[in-house]
């Protein structure tokens, strides 16, 4: 009865000409090289002599985000000039439909993204508002497309402009020159998204505003992360330099990436600062004077927790000069793993585990303790200055840091928190002195 219900009411949903009218735009904007959407080159610029659309939408003068049709700072031309002028028509922060479409058409037409975000008229000054988290959400769906690798390859008769392109990369053949620099940025660490906002919003007084900033710059972290993959692995499969990174030109352009992601997000000092604070605020909610306290500040504290851990991991990957600036010593993230085991929802009270709240609850605050776990391991898997030997930053230090990263070896049941120390711990015996050479 209940599933005959259910399928009544998503046919009758289907019938309504909102969703009707949503599906049909959908179907007409979202297809590459069908309907509306005209394939285009994706962060490339389209040259003169592509003629996708008709001569009375080609236009040689640079846009401008104050006119209708504008398309921001990049300037040229557009391939979809009728999608961009849909695009500036949709209020995606404000109906879920628009949402909806608006991502999908900015991920079947790359070229879009650049010049629709500082003509979306998006305001990110940080505030405790449904309207700023609205918006701060849909530019983190936005960054956390995949980087259009496609276009980077020569077009092939074989194959289509699509990931089909993608074969294997013995095929690959890249283009001789990378994107435009202001491309790449504007689709990873967007202008709009300004510095002083992030910064301001992830010292806010609001969980709920800290979160939200942490997890866009989370997803611009990861987006750089997976570009510079695609950048070193272009100027390799090109051998340019003769393995010296920075000769050719897709390797200078991973270093003017580089450059430009330090210059605009937040200082290490910053996240390092709200990782701290929600680690401490995290043990300061299993505390015994908290333990009758709010059911929702143990989970939220714990995701507070393991998004700060996860920042700092990235920084370490993205951006470790500016780790290295600040003199951060990654033994201290040995604390947070040790919290972690001395914390474990999964035991009873005198196990040393979380007491109070659901089953449920509990098993995701569990989750997220092994996640912080894993962004720790790994960090410190990944770090070439990391001192095995040294004593642990615990009170009083009785074991060295190796014995902790064997401990978690022994003693953890998950498979991933079992494989990060097995490589840490095979990274710190196999140069010890019984070994001294790795294996």
């Amino acid at each position: 009865m209940s599933t005959e219900g259910e399928g009544e009411v998503a046919e009758a949903e289907s019938r309504v000409p909102a969703n009707v009218v949503h599906h049909f735009l959908l179907a007409l904007c979202t297809h590459r090289g069908s309907g509306i959407c005209f394939t285009d080159n994706g962060w490339y610029p389209r040259q003169s002599s592509d003629s996708p659309i008709p001569s009375e939408y080609h236009t040689s003068q640079p846009y401008d985000t104050n006119k209708r049709g504008g398309a921001g700072s990049g300037g040229g031309k557009l391939h979809n000039k009728i999608l961009f002028f849909l695009l500036r028509a949709l209020t995606p922060t404000t109906h879920p439909l628009h949402r909806s479409l608006a991502l999908a058409i900015l991920q079947a037409a790359p070229e879009l993204v650049s010049p629709y975000l500082p003509a979306a008229g998006l305001t990110l000054e940080p505030r405790l508002s449904s309207q700023w988290l609205a918006n701060m959400s849909f530019v983190g769906d936005i960054i956390g497309d995949e980087v259009p690798e496609w276009c980077f390859l020569l077009p092939s008769p074989a194959s289509t402009a699509t990931t089909s392109s993608l074969s294997s990369k013995e095929q690959r053949q890249y283009k001789p020159d990378p994107p435009p620099l202001q491309t790449i940025l504007e689709n990873t660490v967007p202008t709009i998204l300004a510095k002083l906002h992030l910064s301001k919003a992830l010292q806010h007084p609001s969980p709920l505003v800290r979160h939200i900033a942490g997890l866009t710059l989370s997803k611009c972290l990861e987006k750089a992360e997976r570009i510079y993959g695609a950048l070193k692995e272009a100027e390799t499969c090109l051998e340019e330099g003769r393995g010296v990174m920075g000769e050719g030109m897709w390797g200078r352009r991973w270093m003017e990436v580089e450059r430009e992601v330090r210059r605009r997000v937040p200082d290490f000092q910053v996240v390092l600062a709200f990782a701290n604070a929600n680690a401490n605020s995290n043990a300061s909610s299993s505390s015994a004077e908290n333990k009758t306290g709010d059911k929702g500040t143990r989970l939220r504290d714990a995701m507070l927790s393991e998004l700060g851990q996860r920042l700092v991991g990235l920084y370490h990957r993205v951006a470790p000069s500016m780790v290295a600036e600040a003199r951060y010593d990654v033994g201290k993230s040995m604390l947070f793993l040790l919290n972690s085991f001395d914390r474990n929802p999964g035991k009873t009270e005198d196990e040393g585990g979380v007491v109070g709240g659901t089953d449920d609850e509990n098993n995701v605050i569990e989750g997220l303790e092994k996640l912080k776990q894993l962004h720790v391991l790994r960090m410190l898997a990944d770090n070439t200055q990391f001192v095995w030997s040294a004593k642990a930053s615990e009170s009083p230090p009785v074991f060295t840091r190796s014995h902790r990263i064997i401990t978690c070896y022994t003693t953890s049941n998950v498979l991933q928190p079992r494989r990060r120390p097995q490589t840490s711990a095979s990274s710190c015996i196999s140069t010890s002195l019984p070994l001294p050479h790795p294996y």
